[in-house]
């Protein structure tokens, strides 16, 4: 008796390539924790960031796989558009590669202009 079993599409086998892609190439303080469920498309994670043996900060991550690229203008880097609308400075710095220390120096030359290109958290704070 031959055994049905059911078939994988397209857009599963790019999410696979996905993931791995993901756990290759993420910063080694990441500690991802799988969330995903079968009644969702894309790969969702919860991420806890571990910085000089201490734990930092922590985010939700969900991404999908693609066969198009969205490369820089000078192709050094594929983009990556976070959802959230506000982060904190220590995870600004994972996203964008950008130091806490200089991240400061552009807010306090004002290179950086505070509601334009950073908010203050609702209790008052930045970092």
């Amino acid at each position: 008796m031959t055994k049905i079993l059911p078939t994988e599409g397209e857009s599963a086998e790019i999410g696979q390539r996905a993931v791995a892609a993901f756990h290759a190439q993420k910063p080694d303080g990441w500690r991802p924790s799988d969330l995903s469920g079968d009644a969702d498309a894309g790969y969702d994670s919860f991420v806890q960031v571990v910085a000089h043996a201490q734990y930092m900060e922590a985010f939700h991550a969900q991404f999908k796989g693609s066969t198009v690229s969205a490369y820089s203008a000078d192709k050094s880097f594929v983009r990556v558009v976070p959802t959230a609308r506000y982060v904190l400075l220590p995870l600004a710095n994972l996203l964008t590669g950008y130091s806490v220390k200089a991240m400061e120096r552009k807010i306090e030359r004002g290179d950086w202009q505070e509601g334009k290109v950073w908010r203050r958290a609702p209790d008052g704070h930045r970092d």
